[in-house]
């Protein structure tokens, strides 16, 4: 199937980096199933994932500035749970 040859989550092994997503519920491009079920397969494969729902917010919703603080203060989050920066 062409559709499991391009998705990332029927690729996922010791290799994966560590994954955050920072996803809108209401996206149409890649809709919002598709990442819950990476993170359930990065987590089965016991990879660090974490997926940050945005209720409503479309593909493309971290450009406004309102989701800025919020989608940087995850990344930072994550950054130091993995412990590759201090807080």
């Amino acid at each position: 199937m062409e559709a499991e040859v391009i998705s990332p989550a029927h690729h996922i092994g010791p290799h994966t980096p560590p994954t955050l997503i920072l996803h809108g519920t209401a996206d149409t491009t890649v809709p919002y199933a598709s990442v819950v079920a990476f993170e359930s397969e990065m987590k089965k494969a016991g990879r660090p994932c974490k997926l940050v729902g945005y209720e409503g917010a479309e593909h493309t919703f971290f450009r406004r500035a309102e989701y800025y603080d919020k989608t940087l203060a995850e990344a930072d989050a994550f950054l130091v749970d993995l412990g590759w920066i201090k807080k």
